[in-house]
Order: C-alpha cells, then structure tokens, then sequence
C-alpha cells in the first residue's frame, strides 16, 4: 500500500494509531520511529531517545511499514522537544 503521491497525508483519511512504531524517513535518510499520536502531530523518537513533535501534515508518503516526511532530517531539529 503507498499512501501519498501528490496528496497531503493529513487529507487521506487513515488510522493514525496504526502509525505507531513505524520508522520514520527524512528525505532518504531514516530518522527514528513513530512512538505517540496526537491531535495535529505525531511524536517520533530517534536511537538516543531525542523526539520530536511533527505536524502530520508533513507526511509525504506511508507504504506500509515506513513514513516519509517531505522535510530533511537537518529540518527535523526545529520540531525536536525539550523532554
């Protein structure tokens, strides 16, 4: 299944809780994994515990059993948490 593909993934219509452990890409490079859902965000953590809260309006593609964020991981540190 790929999920995505000129679409916003926040306009398709899905389980985000099935999201839940899935890895995490950032333009080619893996980032860590789904590890909360939230109302407008999802939270991934990377292998050193840092998470990250992340609109789900940046999902760019899900196809199963990996998402990938239409963002650089170097992107990624502006949604990084204090916790």
């Amino acid at each position: 299944m790929i999920v995505g593909q000129g679409k916003k993934m926040s306009d398709i219509v899905m389980h985000w809780e099935d999201l839940k452990s899935k890895l995490v890409t950032a333009k080619g490079k893996r980032v860590g994994k789904v590890v909360n859902i939230l109302d407008d965000d999802f939270v991934i953590q990377n292998g050193r515990g840092t998470k990250y809260h992340v609109p789900k309006s940046h999902v760019e593609q899900y196809n199963g059993y990996e998402i990938f964020l239409d963002f650089t991981s170097k992107e990624l540190r502006k949604y990084k948490t204090r916790n």
